[in-house]
């Protein structure tokens, strides 16, 4: 290392014995008297004169002169009470002042003293100043005196220049009692205790000093600068050069530090008590922390500032887990304060536990502010701030890690480690971000983040996370979250609110891979989307707004909390848009599109769902695997494509109004269990993908979730819903599993239904309650309405050109009024069991019957029964009242042996177009005889009608007798 020593010349004077005498100058002596000037040596008085020693040249010497001495020794006290300049030759041999005394060597008694290029030797202090005034020490060799070569005892205005200290113990520079000194481009060396001290209200002020491997002395005392008891501590372009101790240690005192350098060292500066304003300063390699800081009494200001250490070196490096009782120990920066600290434009790298951290000096904690500060390359925590009022701008937080031995599950505790960590403040972070930790990016403890124009991306636990407190995120961006279950980019646990708006979430999915523990020439990738954006977790309330989210995975969850998600757009994503469980989710003006997931899903909770588009959902292609052996493939990736529902509610309470369910490949929506009422329902080509025999709205009162069996009814009011295109698929269907016998307690309400383009069966009610009203099912690829068990009320409904039956019911109540069913491929109505009261319907241009009945209970009046292909009505063992119906130009005929409890007899044999008049005519075949048993109104078995047994493959759905199995991913 170069050391930059003061220059310190020598002047070598010849001294005669023969000088002469010397006139004295004009106003030069004892009063201007004329007195001749000794000429006794060769000291000069403003270069005349001839003193032998320094106290006669003193006696002649008024304020302002110059007193020069030549080269040699000056065995004597000297007591300096005029303003005058002791000067020593600048270059040759040193003019020496040896004190033989036990006394200080030079006492400066008067304003205004220069004492320069002297050389001071004393067994005790070396240069005294006391209550005096603009002292100058220039280019002084002090290094023979005792343990403190200068003393100020509040003397002002020192200056000490160009002076040197080297292999010494104790105080070089000490000043109290209100005085102050400047020390200015002077050396301290080896020094041993405190190069240089302040104390009790006095003033040091250290400029362009150089400063080096100061040690501890017999007490331990080491610094290159101390300040105690209410001094101020002022250091400008210092070097601080590899210091045992701290190279500024302070006690209930101001420091300030400009453009320093402080290199090894436990510390860069140590202060306890008053103020400290830090600007410019490079520390590095500091053993233990940066600088310590704890400002009871004053603030703390960092700017402009890097502090960089080794971490091989740097304490802490061992530690397994972090530990707030060691914060104040291998961090870069250690600071608390009454009011304020300030950090701005500061970089801090490679401390072994921690960046930053600051703490409370009071329950109020103090303001904090971050600007321009990079962290960087630390462990266990970038930034840590506690009971503060924080604000955060422009600021980077990246590459902290943590010990590995903290154990498999990092992510399970909150406040340990991670990018930045608040603890009962309150933060307002805008700009920058944290990328890359090992741990929480920024966490919140208790505390009430804010964060507008961040970036946050790959973090190994959550992004953003605020644990019971508050959290808002404006204008920012995400990708690469943690695909652990809490490592969404944004997380609430616990919280009181959160809120996310306007902000962008990208790539936000990892492929997960997985190894086998065979053999290491075959290695199984398995393939899935993981990751997720934003989780609210038990209580609070959480708003999600105005965000894009691109290719992705689970975007928004919440349980046990309320989430209100609105304006939002989602493009390929893998899983859902927003699921809540066991909570309440709002939803509102979001799309949901090209993406294979759950645009909406929710689990025991409460979901109301408004003005959402979900367009175009996908197969997914994510889960897959791949075999390899000796680098390569043997079994290339192969896609399962899984297919989800568009929206999947289960065990829930939902409404939803105005949802626009556009092209997907599985069904559009999937109700299990639970009270939902929904409007303005809008489904284009559902199953068009895959799961192709499904209703495009599936309804069931029990499932399956993690191997655990459910069961719940449902009840479902549906109005103005409009179904099209559905593949193979029906339109509405609910199946009841456990048929036991038990009463029909789900029901399904539902009008002003408009289902056309059907694929399989319109509606389908299978031990359930049934009421549909001003509605229209047109060509489904199945029957139109099938029910079974519970209680069917159909009003004004239109059923035309069925692939099947228009209406098939089975053990069912059926309460049918205006009801219109058309141009069917087979029988208008086909009722089995139960009860039937039809009036004010119509039954026509049927391929089979108008109305086939068997083992029923039938009252039927005022219908019209015409131009059907079979019977207008066949009956098989039926109670039917059949009064004032109109049958016309049915293919065989008004009936086959149908009984009239109206008139007692037999309904007419002729179709005459007129009402039965129950004269008991038989029908009759074409030779006029009654029919004979090929057609006994019985059930067909034909393969033309197989509908009883349900097993056409026009309409399949009965052969679905299992529970859904779907399991709905969950964090």
């Amino acid at each position: 290392m170069n050391r930059a020593f003061p220059l310190i010349c020598t002047l070598i004077v010849a001294c005669g014995d023969d000088k002469g005498g010397v006139a004295s100058p004009p106003g030069l002596g004892s009063g201007g008297t004329g007195e001749t000037l000794p000429d006794d040596g060769c000291i000069t008085i403003n270069g005349s004169g001839g003193f032998a020693t320094i106290a006669s040249a003193l006696d002649w010497a008024e304020d302002g002169d110059t007193i020069s001495l030549c080269s040699g020794t000056y065995s004597e006290r000297v007591l300096i009470d005029k303003g005058v300049t002791l000067k020593g030759p600048t270059s040759g041999e040193p003019a020496v002042i040896s004190n033989p005394e036990d006394f200080s060597a030079v006492s400066v008694r008067a304003d205004g003293v220069t004492l320069s290029w002297l050389t001071i030797e004393s067994p005790s202090v070396g240069v005294y100043m006391e209550n005096v005034d603009t002292v100058n020490l220039r280019v002084l060799n002090l290094n023979q005196t005792g343990d403190t070569p200068v003393r100020v005892k509040g003397a002002t205005n020192v200056l000490l220049q160009a002076s040197t200290f080297s292999d010494r113990d104790g105080a070089m520079v000490y000043v109290d009692e209100e005085g102050s000194v400047r020390v200015v481009n002077c050396l301290f060396d080896r020094i041993a205790g405190y190069a240089t001290v302040a104390e009790s209200g006095a003033v040091l002020s250290l400029e362009g000093n150089e400063f080096f491997d100061t040690a501890a002395d017999d007490t331990d005392r080491s610094a290159a600068a101390r300040a105690n008891n209410g001094a101020s501590l002022y250091s400008t372009g210092n070097l601080y050069s590899d210091s045992l101790g701290a190279a500024i240690k302070a006690s209930n005192s101001t420091v300030q530090s400009v453009s320093d350098t402080f290199q090894g060292g436990t510390h860069a500066i140590r202060s306890s008590g008053g103020s400290v304003t830090i600007d410019g300063a490079t520390v590095t390699h500091p053993t233990v922390t940066g600088v310590y800081i704890h400002a009871s009494e004053g603030n703390v200001s960092i700017s402009n500032s890097t502090f960089t250490a080794d971490p091989a070196e740097n304490a802490m490096r061992g530690a397994e887990r972090w530990s707030i009782a060691d914060a104040d120990q291998g961090v870069g920066i250690f600071a608390k304060a009454l009011t304020e600290v300030s950090i701005e434009n500061v970089t801090v790298t490679g401390f072994n536990h921690g960046g930053i951290y600051i703490g409370p000096t009071t329950p109020d904690g103090a303001e904090v502010s971050l600007t321009s500060v990079n962290v960087n390359n630390v462990r266990w925590h970038g930034v840590y701030i506690r009971d503060s009022r924080a604000t955060v701008t422009d600021t980077t937080i990246s590459d902290i890690s943590i010990d590995a031995s903290t154990g498999p599950s990092p992510c399970t505790t909150v406040g340990d480690y991670g990018g930045a960590t608040f603890r009962s403040s309150t933060l307002d972070w805008l700009g920058g971000g944290v990328t890359d930790t090992s741990g929480i990016g920024v966490a919140g403890l208790e505390s009430d983040l804010s964060f507008s124009g961040i970036s946050v991306s790959g973090n190994d636990c959550a992004g953003l996370m605020n644990f019971q407190g508050t959290i808002t995120v404006d204008d920012s961006d995400f990708s690469a979250p943690s695909t652990n279950a809490l490592g969404g980019s944004v997380v609430s646990y616990n919280g009181a609110s959160s809120a996310v708006t306007n902000s962008r979430f990208v790539d936000s999915y990892e492929i997960a891979e997985s190894f086998t523990s065979g053999s290491d020439s075959f290695l199984y990738v398995y393939y899935d989307r993981m990751g997720a954006d934003i989780q609210a977790w038990f209580d609070g309330d959480h708003t999600v707004s105005g965000n894009t989210f691109t290719s992705g995975s689970r975007s928004v969850y919440g349980t046990e909390a309320n989430l209100t998600v609105t304006d939002n757009t989602w493009t390929d994503y893998a899983q859902y848009g927003a699921l809540i469980l066991d909570g309440t989710l709002t939803m509102s003006g979001n799309t949901f599109s090209n993406s294979s997931g759950h645009a909406v899903a929710c689990i025991d909770g409460t979901v109301d769902v408004s003005d959402q588009v979900v367009d175009t959902i996908v197969s997914t292609e994510d889960r897959s695997y791949e075999i390899w052996s000796g680098g390569e493939v043997l079994y290339p990736s192969a896609p399962s494509n899984v297919n989800y529902p568009a929206l999947y509610i289960e065990g829930c309470q939902t409404t939803m109004s105005n949802v626009a369910l556009n092209d997907t490949a599985a069904m559009a929506m999937r109700l299990l269990g639970g009270d939902h009422s929904l409007s303005d329902i809008t489904v284009l080509r559902a199953n068009s993908g895959g799961y192709l025999s499904d209703p495009a709205i599936d309804l069931g009162d029990s499932w399956t979730r993690d191997g655990f069996a459910y069961e719940d009814d449902i009840q479902l009011v549906l109005d103005q819903v409009t179904i099209s295109e559905t593949g193979y698929g029906g339109g509405v269907g609910f199946t009841r599993y456990d048929l036991s016998g038990d009463a029909v307690s789900s029901n399904m309400t539902i009008t002003n239904a408009n289902l056309s383009g059907i694929g399989g069966r319109g509606i389908t009610a299978i031990g359930a309650n049934l009421s549909l009203a001003d509605s229209e099912i047109m060509g489904p690829g199945g029957t139109g309405v099938t029910a079974s068990e519970g209680t069917v009320s159909m009003s004004n409904v239109l059923i035309n050109g069925a692939a099947s039956h228009g209406y098939m019911a089975s053990s069912a109540t059926s309460l049918l009024d205006a009801v219109t069913t058309q141009y069917n491929a087979m029988n208008g109505l086909m009722l089995s069991g139960g009860e039937v009261t039809l009036t004010n319907s119509t039954s026509k241009h049927n391929g089979l019957h108008g109305i086939q009945v068997s083992s029923a209970s039938a009252t039927m009046t005022d219908n019209s029964l015409t131009n059907n292909s079979g019977y207008g009505l066949a009956c098989t063992a039926v109670t039917i009242m059949a009064c004032d119906n109109l049958f016309a130009d049915n293919l065989l005929g008004p009936t086959d042996s149908c009984w009239d409890e109206c008139t007692g007899l037999s309904l007419p044999g002729g179709d005459t177009g007129e009402p039965d008049t129950g004269s008991g005519d038989t029908e009759t075949d074409d030779t006029g005889r009654p029919a004979d048993d090929s057609d006994t109104g019985a059930p067909d078995t034909d393969d033309s009608d197989t509908d009883d047994s349900d097993t056409d493959d026009s309409d399949t759905d009965d052969s679905d007798t299992g529970a859904p199995t779907e399991v709905l991913p969950t964090p």
